[in-house]
């Protein structure tokens, strides 16, 4: 049986699978810390089923971007119960992901997750039943994201482009697939981690690291 986890954004999503079949599939937004929702949200799932931790084969997540707390908190729960049970961990970006909300549809998918009141994450993939990575990703201001997303047609999706206002008329925004779905991991090509040396993918520095250094500490 193998466990999907996403919850380094302001949503959850988790799911199972057994024998390739998804057996059980939760997507909400945490009432409470991730901290204290996560662990015992698997346990719940895992008891759904009738399972037990011990019954996983490899567990699948995100290194990022996302939430810095949030994104910690995923990431070390994953790495921990997958050393804790000797079994592998899969990943990939948090912005390729919900590129992939975008289904069968083949073509140009642009992705743009809020980090703040005047940034976002950016994406860019063309997606062919997977989406594939066409180049790195980045942090836009709101003006150079609505700048860059003049050049492409195809699929915008992300909480990111709430930011935009207006839409240009050679992107179709799918507005209800904005959130990471953690199923869609199972069916995406992975990169295996390595547990010790896994570093969280931030693309940026936090409010207190700016903070400091603006200080000069």
């Amino acid at each position: 049986m193998e466990l999907a986890v996403v919850a380094a954004t302001r949503s959850i999503s988790l799911a199972l699978r057994k024998n390739d079949e998804v057996i059980f599939e939760i997507n909400d937004r945490l009432k409470e810390p991730h901290a204290a929702g996560l662990m015992p949200l698997i346990d719940f799932a895992l008891k759904r089923v009738s399972a037990k931790p011990e019954d996983l084969t490899a567990i699948y997540t995100v290194l990022g971007p996302g939430s810095f707390t949030s994104l910690r908190i995923n990431l070390a729960t994953c790495l921990g119960l997958a050393q804790a049970l000797g079994i592998p961990v899969y990943a990939t970006d948090t912005l390729r992901l919900i590129a992939a909300n975008a289904g069968a549809y083949r073509g140009e998918v642009l992705v743009l997750m809020e980090v703040n009141r005047e940034e976002v994450y950016f994406g860019h993939f063309y997606n062919d039943l997977v989406p594939k990575p066409q180049d790195q990703l980045t942090v836009l201001t709101v003006k150079e994201a609505k700048e860059k997303i003049t050049n492409f047609a195809g699929i915008l999706i992300g909480d990111g482009v709430e930011k935009l206002g207006e839409i240009p008329e050679n992107l179709i925004y799918l507005k209800k697939a904005n959130e990471p779905i953690a199923s869609n991991l199972f069916f995406l090509d992975l990169e295996l981690i390595h547990i010790l040396e896994v570093k969280p993918l931030y693309l940026r520095k936090s409010q207190a690291e700016i903070v400091r250094e603006a200080r000069g500490e």
